[in-house]
């Protein structure tokens, strides 16, 4: 997206400033940033102009290279000899030559194209033999160093020699390729994959609907595997302000707005481990995962609903009553425990859960918690029943 960028930002600035300009260049050709022009006027007009152009735009300033014989664009170096112009290759002195190494973990016909795609290049921008073959010795010492074989370099620089330059320089129609492609992520044991496809393609054959997919062999296209920076570089941030969370419902029949708050996570006292709550869940959120948290002590119980109201109301009605044969309600009901200690968020919610996959979803949250006793509310048989239904 950047170069896109870019180019929509220089398109407008450079429109206004050939608009604005005292004087104006015979031609102006942009590349992104890298602009070449012609100028006929005198030296003096030269001058304003790049000084107009520099004060045009406070952040963006043109650096200048100026000449009546060579002129530098990309990568390439036109110099008028003679009455002609000749074309090299231009490199950048920042150019650190640093070509893919044959150690990488790349497909073996990789590395045979980067010979010969280098040498291409150069052959295509160079205008004469001898210029052709200063840059590429200097191509195969650059290769060489980065672990290249030197006649493995120099079979790609000596064919590429023997091609007319006014052939590679023609627009060539690519011929569509009718294979099925097979897709995978590489590794180095796929090495002969086309050869496999190739013979094994018989089976294929051997079903009349695969002979008319598979006319030919599967064409082997490698996706790239995950290397050091997808292992070590995080690209994505976390979002400072996250979406969903758990609010209340400002309902004043409400009972359950009394033992919640707004939040968008929760957190396990036993592991430390804090959550994030995804979704926009509330009290009148159904089929459903809940915690319940106690002031005193801070420990938790997990359960699951599919109307969270009535579960609640439930829950206060066996600690009122006393029933001490429920968690909650014999929790509650310890010395300097009363059901105003009890607070209650929703964590969890899938409006498709069926019965058995929302108790599957509750284990997996009381496991994930540890609210199991003694560090928590839930009864470790209440676990054992759900895995024996």
């Amino acid at each position: 997206m950047a170069p896109s960028y870019a180019n929509i930002f220089m398109g407008r600035l450079e429109r206004n400033l050939l608009l604005k300009a005292p004087f104006r260049p015979l031609s102006w050709l942009r590349f992104i940033d890298d602009i070449e022009m012609k100028w006929v006027e005198c030296r003096d007009r030269l001058e304003e102009f790049i000084s107009f152009a520099n004060s045009f735009h406070q952040s963006i300033k043109f650096t200048v290279e100026i000449s009546d014989s060579e002129n530098i664009f990309l990568d390439t170096t036109s110099t008028l000899i003679g009455g002609k112009i000749e074309f090299n290759l231009h490199t950048k002195p920042t150019d650190s030559h640093l070509y893919l190494m044959p150690t990488s973990c790349h497909p073996p016909h990789t590395f045979k194209g980067v010979p010969k795609g280098l040498a291409t290049r150069i052959r295509r921008i160079c205008s004469s033999s001898a210029l052709y073959q200063k840059e590429s010795d200097l191509l195969k010492s650059h290769l060489c160093k980065r672990g290249y074989k030197a006649n493995t370099v120099q079979t790609a620089i000596d064919e590429m020699a023997e091609h007319d330059r006014q052939d590679l320089l023609r627009y060539k129609q690519k011929d569509n390729i009718s294979r099925v492609p097979l897709v995978t992520t590489y590794h180095p044991v796929l090495k002969n994959l086309n050869s496999i496809l190739k013979q094994n393609l018989p089976i294929l054959h051997s079903n009349k609907r695969m002979v008319e997919v598979f006319k030919e062999p599967p064409l082997a296209a490698y996706r790239r595997p995950r290397n050091l920076k997808d292992m070590v570089v995080r690209t994505r941030l976390d979002n400072p302000l996250p979406n969903g969370g758990f609010k209340t419902c400002f309902d004043r029949r409400c009972l359950l707005c009394k033992h919640s708050s707004d939040t968008v996570s929760f957190n396990s006292p036993v592991t430390g481990r804090c959550y994030r709550i995804l979704g926009s869940l509330s009290c009148q959120t159904d089929n459903c995962i809940y915690l319940i948290s106690c002031k005193v002590c801070q420990k938790q119980y997990i359960g699951e609903t599919g109307d969270l109201r009535r579960r609640i109301n439930n829950h206060r009605s066996t600690i009122k009553t006393k029933k001490i044969n429920e968690p909650v309600g014999e929790h509650f009901n310890l010395e300097g425990h009363k059901w105003e200690d009890m607070t209650v968020v929703v964590i969890d919610h899938n409006p498709r859960w069926t019965d058995a996959q929302r108790k599957s979803k509750e284990k997996f949250w009381m496991h994930r918690l540890k609210s199991f006793r003694p560090n928590g509310i839930n009864k470790l048989n209440d676990f054992t029943r759900m895995n024996v239904n």
